[in-house]
């Protein structure tokens, strides 16, 4: 039986390879004229490409990788994540990594309360794995109790002391949480602030520790060329799998026949034949097939995912290295415009009332070898917090303004990078709408909310990447476990399919 994939990300890409080498047709159409999604790199400039919207690959599954064989013949390569340089006013700042002597140079008592702290996830991290790694279970009233019963039990195993501090934890704001081990606004904010990607919160909102729990569990090491090279190994294993991959084909419906998903309607007019896989945001439904062919409970649970962008993008292509002016030194990884938790909450303020932000903070990646010419790199820049629906628009002054305020960022730490810059491409929340098809602009098709996650990501009956309508499956970062560049959550809605009787 033939599949059609609806979306050439990497939980596209995930799902049709498995999918295909379990002897079904599959068939990728992708509306962008190349594969990736987020994931995909790009030239923004000659000679000069980005590894990827999002350059973090930390998060990537690690039994995706080791079920798909993507280390073998596929040309993958893992590495421990690259250390973190943390700038903060005297321009001297903090570089975390493991095994590392700075932090304790610092604080003998902060490098003794991360430890501890470390100590905790380990303890954590099987529990918290296991709700990301597996199905999520079915709850609906008609449900079995003994799958749920099992996972429950299992969750316990990590013993009851630990168990009460995880539901202790979890309602949390995550700068009250780090503060129990680490006093040092410094390093709480190293450690805190992959919380606050993509999620609409600071780090004084309730249940922003779930954030760090999950974030925590997840990162074991990081792909060698980003994103961009997981892509690519994926690619590699859908052609040796005879998926077949069709770029620049624009899918304009879902046909729907007997109360049944039967196949896709492209934009040219011509129809594929087959169950239907949607691996872009879940409420492309609504796009892809008339509300009144589908269940209301289901339109109003698509229609009701929060999906408030607070990402913004810049490329800056440079003509040398970011150089850290009070080191001396380059970094692959900062963190800049943040010394302080106060400073992301001020930054989260800027959001809520629809402002640019007054002190944007900067996830900075720096790229070079083959990302740009010999002696030149690139910058890869997430910049927090863009809102979505700026007032008054994302106008060219504001554009100018804003690119402005993250120069001055960098100039603080990196003095003299403005005459390092070649070309610059900015991406504001709108503009990822535009080019990747993300709703709200949010970088993973969703928030990281208590309310949109597990069982309730995108929502009670979409989070099992099943529908209401036989032959039509869901499996995105918009649903469980998505969030981030990790291909879970393509990898569970093959499963799915796989199990589902056709």
């Amino acid at each position: 039986m033939r599949v059609v994939v609806i979306g050439a990300g990497v939980n596209g890409l995930v799902a049709a390879i498995r999918l295909a080498r379990a002897g079904r047709l599959v068939t990728v159409v992708e509306r962008r004229d190349l594969f990736g999604g987020i994931a995909a790199g790009e030239e923004f400039h000659t000679d000069y490409h980005h590894i990827g919207l999002t350059h973090d690959s930390a998060e990537v599954r690690g039994e995706v990788i080791k079920q798909l064989g993507l280390q073998g013949g596929y040309g993958l390569q893992l590495r421990p994540p690259a250390p973190l340089f943390i700038a903060e006013p005297d321009g001297r700042g903090l570089v975390l990594e493991e095994q590392g002597s700075e932090l304790a140079e610092r604080s003998i008592e902060a490098a003794e309360g991360l430890a501890r702290w470390e100590l905790l996830q380990e303890a954590f991290r099987p529990a918290v794995r296991m709700v990301l790694r597996e199905e999520a279970p079915d709850v609906r009233q008609e449900a079995a109790l003994l799958p749920l019963l099992k996972k429950g039990w299992m969750v316990r195993g990590i013993g009851e002391d630990h168990l009460l501090e995880l539901l202790r934890i979890g309602p949390l704001c995550v700068d009250d949480w780090m503060e129990e081990f680490v006093e040092d606004p410094l390093i709480r904010t190293a450690v805190l602030w992959p919380a606050l990607v993509g999620a609409w919160m600071g780090p004084r909102s309730p249940y922003s520790a779930t954030n760090l729990l999950m974030d925590a569990a997840s990162h074991e090491y990081e792909i060698i060329g980003g994103p961009a090279a997981l892509v690519k190994s994926l690619l590699l294993a859908a052609a040796d799998a005879g998926v077949s991959l069709r770029s620049a084909t624009e899918a304009k419906a879902i046909q729907v026949s007997d109360g049944r998903a039967t196949g896709v309607i492209l934009a040219d007019g011509e129809v594929l034949k087959g169950q239907v896989l949607v691996a872009s945001a879940p409420s492309t439904l609504l796009d892809l097939i008339p509300a009144w062919k589908l269940p209301s409970r289901l339109v109003r649970d698509l229609t009701n995912v929060r999906v408030r962008g607070t990402t913004a993008k810049l490329h800056l292509a440079l003509s040398g290295e970011l150089q850290v002016a009070a080191r001396g030194e380059t970094f692959e990884r900062m963190l800049l415009g943040a010394s302080h938790p106060m400073d992301l909450e001020r930054a989260f303020d800027d959001v809520k009332h629809r402002r640019l932000p007054r002190r944007p903070w900067l996830d900075v990646r720096l790229l070079t070898g083959d990302s740009a010419p010999e002696g030149h790199s690139v910058a890869s820049i997430m910049v927090h917090c863009a809102p979505y629906d700026l007032d008054g628009g994302w106008t060219d002054e504001a554009r100018a303004e804003f690119t402005e305020r993250v120069m001055a960022v960098l100039e603080e730490s990196c003095p003299g990078v403005r005459e390092l810059v070649v070309h610059s491409e900015l991406l504001t929340p709108p503009d990822l709408e535009e080019r990747y098809g993300l709703p709200g602009g949010h970088l993973f098709h969703g928030e990281r909310m208590v309310d949109q996650f597990y069982v309730m990501r995108p929502s009670l009956h979409l989070s099992r990447h099943t529908t209401d309508l036989p032959g039509l499956f869901v499996g995105s970062m918009g649903t469980h476990s998505g969030g981030g560049v990790t291909g879970g959550p393509g990898m569970l809605a093959a499963e799915r399919m796989i199990a589902t009787p056709r």
